[in-house]
């Protein structure tokens, strides 16, 4: 009672069941162990916001590691590693913020390559963007962007302020194909839903922002769309400088509420403020609070991955 693992493992005469070295002094990367069947079953988790590379260590010997993406279901062999005293040494690079599982469960073998892939820029995806607002929410039908920007930086108060999903459409041309593209979006804000020449490509809800689109593209004209969900805050913000149109009791320790439901809500007619969002707390964000970045920001990008070979 009352003994750490570490406390433990050393009266054991054990190793640790995991370590994270790494060159960077404060990273700090968490794990979770347990056994299914014969495979061995390491969950690990990078908690800080910026790539993590350095040397897991595990208390495994005899088996080859692999790499279970659990966003993509990816599964890959992790062929740099070796073994001392019982246990094995993996080199890794975590996005930022970034999980995954680490798999021993076949035999110990040699494979060529590294452990993860490495990219290389092929082209730009620069524009124009025609980006298509929903009705109702304060923005525009649509908007020409010529370059990428954060809609909180756009002139127009309904884009600047908007709150929702956006929708990007770009066409670009493409002369050669690779045997492995990824299209990498860059800065996102926050969550984008990616559709190419048609084909539902998925949804990035973390960074990187980047998607396999090796079946999708094809040579000469593509068309991109990515649908971009962004956060409520901003078009709170740009409703605060407009009239208010809920009754309130008075101010209270935890914050006004709302005395009645307004007219316009329980008729479900227009709301006579202009006003888009409403909440039963009063004054969450005020009409100067900063607004936060929104929407597609980049920059996008056309990249090729390095073969394992190459490597």
């Amino acid at each position: 009672s009352g003994v750490s693992f570490e406390e433990l493992f050393k009266r054991l005469n054990l190793p640790p069941d995991f370590e994270w070295r790494a060159s960077a002094p404060d990273a700090e990367v968490l794990y979770i162990h347990r056994r299914v069947g014969e495979a061995e079953v390491y969950f690990i988790s990078n908690q800080q916001y910026r790539q993590a590379e350095g040397a897991a260590i595990f208390r495994v010997a005899g088996k080859s590691p692999e790499w279970w993406d659990p966003a993509s279901g990816a599964i890959r062999p992790l062929p740099e590693y070796h073994e001392e005293a019982g246990r094995t040494t993996v080199p890794l690079r975590l996005d930022p913020a970034g999980s995954g599982f680490v798999v021993f469960r076949g035999k110990r073998e040699t494979a060529r390559g590294k452990n993860w892939l490495e990219f290389k820029d092929l082209q730009p995806i620069a524009g124009p963007w025609q980006v298509s607002f929903p009705p109702n929410l304060g923005a525009p039908a649509s908007a020409k962007l010529d370059k990428l920007i954060s809609l909180s930086e756009h002139a127009e108060p309904g884009i600047r302020f908007f709150s929702g999903t956006a929708t990007y459409a770009c066409q670009f041309e493409i002369a050669d194909l690779k045997s492995q593209m990824f299209l990498d979006l860059g800065d996102v804000q926050v969550i984008a839903e990616v559709k190419l020449n048609g084909r539902d490509l998925g949804i990035l809800w973390k960074p990187p922002f980047c998607v396999d689109v090796t079946d999708a593209l094809r040579r000469g004209p593509n068309n991109l769309e990515v649908r971009v969900t962004t956060l409520w805050p901003n078009r709170m913000i740009g409703d605060a400088a407009l009239p208010d149109d809920v009754p309130w009791n008075r101010e209270r320790r935890r914050g006004a509420y709302p005395a009645s439901w307004p007219d316009w809500l329980v008729n479900g007619t227009p709301r006579p403020s202009g006003r888009v969002t409403f909440c039963t707390r009063k004054d969450v964000y005020a009409k100067d609070d900063p607004l936060l970045p929104s929407g597609l920001i980049g920059p996008v990008t056309l990249r090729t991955v390095t073969s394992m070979e190459e490597q």
